[in-house]
């Protein structure tokens, strides 16, 4: 087996579909679900993988992962913690998603 997965620790990282946007977070209020959501779950597996001097992560699948059990009115999390906190943005819009 390669050395690198033997490393690997795997995570699992839930993400929406679609989510909130920038002008809601600018305004403390969140968009209306139903406009920029579908109500299901996409799943992203991942390897984060590494050593003392090389950190690597690497898609392994993403899988469609059921309903969304989320919050339909918190669309934004604020709290902006975490060594690995990543943002999606709209290219078109540059809305926050």
């Amino acid at each position: 087996m390669n050395r690198r997965l033997t490393l690997a620790r795997t995570a699992v990282v839930t993400a929406v579909a679609a989510v909130g946007a920038a002008a809601a977070m600018a305004t403390g209020s969140n968009l209306d679900f139903d406009r920029y959501f579908l109500a299901k779950t996409m799943r992203v597996d991942y390897f984060h993988t590494g050593h003392a001097t090389a950190e690597i992560i690497s898609l392994d699948r993403v899988v469609a992962d059921g309903p969304w059990a989320g919050s339909r009115t918190k669309l934004i999390d604020g709290t902006d913690l975490g060594k690995y906190l990543f943002e999606v943005h709209d290219a078109a819009t540059e809305t926050l998603l």
